[in-house]
């Protein structure tokens, strides 16, 4: 009698085709957009409150500057429905960005090393963090910033801002000031690098702060002290930048040492 043949041992996994790699990232880019959509449609139920939130500033500058101030007006059919239109997909997008850019992670993480995997998580709560510390941080600036552009009405041309243009104008702030408190982490990527070291940039602080007042200096504050006050967090990113830096490049030598010493 013939023995049975053996079975052969089981093969690596087939390879995904590009067609099946395209079809995971579109349910991946469905799924996100799904999730962003739903969100949407629930911040439109709590578009009023949040526009009450986001026109709060403009309020307590009008009141610090007087009656008759200035005001907001909608100055088309649409532009109120708009407007909320606007806050709710904005709520949707701050809401369900996280969900869809964990959607596309589950796409490109098994093409990446396991020392990336592990960076990648604690890199996307720090961005998170700092983008939402840097958007508060714009939020108590709009109060400011509104308050000395109020000054420019002469008594024949008052303030009368459009909503749409108000809402716009805040986002800009806040969403401009979280991406400029994502400092450390970029400071942190040239480090890894070793396009710069910590050194270098501790040697360039006198640098970093004149640019950072010459920067604040060009929103609209107006005295030295909100100068001041507007500068002081983006100079402590800047050292904080250092600090994460050195430790980078501490734990890089240690590495270093351990290959070499085997």
């Amino acid at each position: 009698m013939t023995s049975p043949p053996h079975p052969s041992p089981p093969g690596p996994e087939r390879a995904m085709s590009f067609w099946e790699h395209l079809d995971e990232l579109r349910g991946a880019l469905v799924r996100g957009a799904l999730a962003v959509l739903a969100l949407t449609l629930l911040c439109f139920a709590f578009a009023a409150r949040l526009q009450d939130m986001l026109t709060g500033p403009f309020t307590r500058a009008v009141a610090r500057a007087g009656p008759g101030a200035g005001q907001l007006a909608l100055l088309g059919p649409t532009e109120g429905l708009l407007a909320r239109m606007k806050i709710a997909l904005g709520g949707g997008l701050l809401l369900g960005g996280p969900w869809a850019l964990w959607q596309l992670w589950r796409f490109v993480a098994p093409g990446l090393h396991a020392g990336e995997k592990r960076l990648a998580a604690p890199v996307a709560a720090a961005a998170g963090l700092l983008f939402l510390a840097g958007a508060a941080f714009g939020y108590r600036l709009l109060e400011l910033a509104t308050f000395f552009l109020l000054q420019f009405s002469t008594p024949s041309i008052g303030n009368q801002w459009s909503l749409s243009s108000y809402l716009s104008f805040a986002v800009q702030v806040m969403g401009g000031l979280g991406l400029v408190f994502q400092l450390p982490l970029v400071l942190l990527f040239l480090v890894r690098l070793g396009l710069v070291s910590a050194a270098w940039l501790a040697r360039r602080r006198r640098h970093a702060a004149v640019a950072i007042l010459i920067v604040v200096a060009l929103l609209p504050m107006q005295d030295p002290f909100s100068l001041v006050l507007m500068s002081a967090p983006l100079y402590l990113l800047y050292e904080t930048s250092i600090h994460l830096g050195r430790l980078v490049e501490r734990r890089r030598a240690r590495r270093e040492t351990n290959a070499g010493g085997r």
